[in-house]
């Protein structure tokens, strides 16, 4: 029951992320009922993503997919300061000048994948101490990224 529940509960945000098809099928196959640690990592290919994401069969990693991916918590276009953050990224780049962004606690990298798509062209850091966390992070990095 309590996975009933929670297909019904998350399918609406699921489905207005990803569309019908692609939502329904992410959302059966991640949300599960998953362990708090496993070793066992599985690949997703989710739309809007350049390359497909990782996920250990976690609560840890479910959650955080959940957040960044799906209900897109890091969106800050929901907030007035998204646009004057828009701005100072394209003046910076009209002055040739690479944006830089920090990314502390980058975990397995969700919020990062949300922050390289929305400033392709701005360098990217990201801090994670947790080595099996950072090893994932490692996958999901775009070719041109290093370790």
């Amino acid at each position: 029951m309590n996975t009933l529940y929670r297909w019904a509960a998350k399918s609406p945000n699921y489905i207005n992320a990803f569309g019908l098809l692609y939502g329904l099928r992410l959302l059966f196959a991640i949300e599960r009922s998953v362990p708090k640690k496993s070793p066992q990592l599985n690949q997703y290919n989710v739309p809007g993503q350049a390359g497909p994401i990782y996920l250990r069969k976690t609560i840890s990693d479910h959650s955080i997919f959940w957040q960044c991916i799906v209900q897109r918590q890091y969106d800050m276009f929901r907030f007035p300061q998204g646009n004057r953050l828009m701005s100072v990224y394209r003046n910076l780049l009209e002055k040739d000048i690479r944006p830089l962004i920090i990314d502390c606690g980058g975990n397995i990298g969700m919020a990062t994948l949300d922050l390289a798509r929305l400033f392709p062209e701005a360098l990217i850091y990201v801090i994670e101490p947790d080595i099996e966390n950072f090893e994932i992070l490692k996958k999901i990095s775009p070719p041109w990224a290093t370790a």
